[in-house]
């Protein structure tokens, strides 16, 4: 019974992630934009509010609640095997669920759905759309997740209204170059496909959210620079060797990650990425970093772990919000002198480099808790002098 709601508000920002912390700080949910859903206890969606609109719709759960004013509709999880043609007969809805059956096509009678702004057909045996699903040009919201699809058309970009995009474990092989039509876009997931090149993106100036990790991409595109509302970045398990020299154009970036690649080296633009706080680049070949690094003030994490670096800059000191580093086996004889001033560091990770001595003052990290020197070759006498000077620090060696 629809006595009780428990609402639960599932923003356009924060899908299938964990909550991360930021500077001691959760990061707050952002502004209503796109859609929200509220749900009943069971999980069964009860309102959904557009948030362009501030109108709220009432959900219907079944084809017998449909009548000619609903707007709504979520038959999801429901093991349907064709698309209900009955849904067609209702031209006036706005929001269309079906994740979560095995639906294997969609008929053409699906442009007569004018007024769609959200399409979820996520969980479900897709292989092929047809040309009427891009005459939808009110789409603001469409899930593919989980089907077979292994390219799109260049009608793709005929959705100019289009904000968020999920392709994600689709077997895509190729993007069309009509992606960079869609101006309004703010969310592209494409998590686990089979991209080896992406098409140019320069146009998307409104893109904040950019999901690429788990493909074979070799090469970005060298206009990525202009995406400059961009603020998390995930090219995790790719095969970049390196990155576009407009790279440092992504002022607003906050979040990146680009761990299990090949990249060599970073672009002399990248210290100036002046926002960014989390920064995850382990498992590359990286042997040093640019010049300016230390200016990445607000960096508050930063693993680069499983490289080949041999020393770090001595502006390293320049990053005075950082609490976690990681540095896990690379081939670090030394550190800069001024790694006693990072004195927000809470935990330091330095398992299996060649150090054979430390900064004078790592006292004065008066917040360390966690200090990891395992399978260095670093004096015993000189560990045993600094346990003692630092014994509210859990230290390893």
């Amino acid at each position: 019974m629809r006595l009780t709601l428990f609402l639960l508000f599932i923003s356009s920002f924060c899908f299938a992630q964990k909550e991360e912390i930021i500077g001691e700080k959760p990061v707050l949910n952002p502004p209503c934009e796109g859609f929200r859903e509220s749900t009943l206890f069971d999980g069964t969606p009860a309102i959904i509010r557009d948030c362009e609109t501030g109108e709220d719709y009432s959900v219907a759960t079944s084809l017998q609640e449909l009548n000619t004013k609903a707007l709504a509709l979520s038959l999801k999880n429901q093991n349907l095997t064709t698309f209900p043609a009955e849904i067609f007969r209702y031209p006036q809805l706005r929001v269309l669920d079906l994740s979560g059956n095995s639906i294997a096509s969609i008929p053409p009678e699906i442009r007569k759905l004018k007024a769609l702004k959200f399409l979820n057909l996520a969980g479900n045996k897709i292989t092929n759309l047809p040309k009427e699903l891009w005459s939808l040009t009110d789409l603001r919201k469409l899930y593919f997740t989980g089907n077979k699809i292994d390219s799109l058309p260049e009608a793709l970009g005929n959705l100019k209204h289009l904000q968020e995009l999920y392709l994600i474990d689709c077997g895509m092989q190729s993007m069309p170059a009509g992606l960079n039509r869609l101006t309004e876009l703010r969310i592209l997931s494409m998590r686990g496909n089979r991209l080896t090149a992406f098409p140019s993106i320069g146009t998307l100036t409104r893109l904040q959210n950019l999901q690429l990790g788990g493909n074979k991409i070799t090469a970005l595109p060298d206009d990525i620079g202009a995406c400059q509302a961009l603020q998390e970045l995930n090219l995790n398990g790719n095969k970049l060797r390196s990155l576009p020299a407009s790279f440092g154009g992504l002022t607003a970036l906050q979040r990146l990650s680009m761990n299990y690649n090949e990249l060599t080296e970073l672009p002399a633009s990248f210290p100036e990425l002046h926002n960014l706080m989390r920064l995850e680049i382990s498992d590359n070949k990286l042997s040093r970093l640019p010049d300016g690094f230390g200016r990445l003030a607000k960096l508050n994490s930063l693993d680069l772990s499983y490289n080949k670096l041999t020393e770090l800059p001595q502006d390293f000191s320049g990053l005075t919000n950082l609490q976690y580093l990681t540095l896990t086996k690379n081939a670090l004889t030394s550190l800069p002198q001024g790694m006693s001033e990072l004195t927000n560091l809470w935990q330091i990770i330095l398992t299996a480099n060649q150090l054979t001595t430390l900064p004078p003052n790592l006292k004065n990290l008066s917040r360390l808790k966690y200090l990891m020197l395992t399978n260095n070759p670093l004096p015993e006498a000189d560990m045993q002098q600094l346990k003692r000077e630092m014994p509210k620090c859990q230290i390893s060696f």
